[in-house]
């Protein structure tokens, strides 16, 4: 995940906490298989189904998208990764499959 995501110390008093800052944004968007949801004025304001060029996203295990020119604030990972989270016995991770 280097030069991908920073990984931040929390601070508490008891226990090790960390935050993963993904700093990894590719123009990935597959806009022809992709649905958004736009205003009548046109300006798209989210994505309703996710579609990706997967040449873009080939070996990439985390990453951030792009709505047109806006970075967009979810995290996408590979399977690979969520594996390893799952298998090292992570915690505090929300997966929801695209």
């Amino acid at each position: 995940m280097k030069d991908r995501a920073e990984i931040l110390p929390l601070i508490h008093l008891e226990k090790k906490y960390f935050a993963i800052h993904v700093i990894n944004a590719i123009d990935a968007v597959d806009y022809d298989r992709a649905v958004v949801k736009e205003l009548p004025s046109g300006f798209r304001l989210e994505f309703e189904k996710y579609a990706f060029i997967n040449e873009k996203i080939e070996g990439k295990h985390i990453f951030r998208i792009y709505l047109d020119e806006s970075l967009m604030w979810m995290v996408f990972i590979s399977d690979e990764l969520k594996k390893a989270v799952e298998s090292n016995g992570l915690v505090g991770f929300k997966f929801t499959e695209v």
